[in-house]
């Protein structure tokens, strides 16, 4: 249950676009901590009402406010080299019994004028041919900041 939460919650980041000046994977090489999610900093916990994204084999979410998923911390790793890796650390609680995780996910990732598209490889009903994309300004990466998305990630 808490790896398939925390798989979840990595997936279910909506993604937005924006900023300028990018010119290549080594410039934007490098490591990103997570910062706040929805303006509010870490730890960050969800409920989510017993949302079941549907993964094979997956349960739903924690449907109390007692049951929750937390995030105590997250990097995003971008590599010269065009690989990158994602790492989600955390709690997840249900039924009173709180127990920790992480999960880490990779791929590739692609400077497109603007923006850095993240391609996320071998997790479950993730389109490898769908990115993820956002912005880099200085040494901040932002993820969904765009229209109609759920929550802005900011590391």
């Amino acid at each position: 249950m808490s790896r398939t939460s925390l798989c979840v919650t990595l997936v279910s980041v909506s993604i937005g676009i924006a900023c300028g000046g990018l010119t290549g994977p080594e410039a934007v090489a490098g490591t990103y901590a997570l910062l706040t999610i929805g303006g509010e900093r870490l730890p960050f916990r969800m409920t989510s009402g017993g949302f079941n994204p549907g993964f094979p084999g997956g349960s739903e979410l924690p449907a109390t406010n007692d049951d929750y998923v937390e995030i105590t911390s997250s990097s995003i790793q971008l590599n010269a080299d065009t690989t990158f890796s994602w790492t989600l650390a955390g709690n997840v609680s249900q039924g009173g019994e709180v127990t920790p995780d992480n999960f880490t996910a990779t791929g590739t990732f692609e400077v497109v004028d603007t923006a850095v598209e993240l391609y996320l490889t071998g997790l479950p009903l993730v389109d490898p041919d769908t990115p993820i994309t956002c912005s880099i300004v200085g040494d901040t990466l932002t993820m969904g900041e765009g229209e109609g998305e759920e929550m802005e990630w900011v590391f």
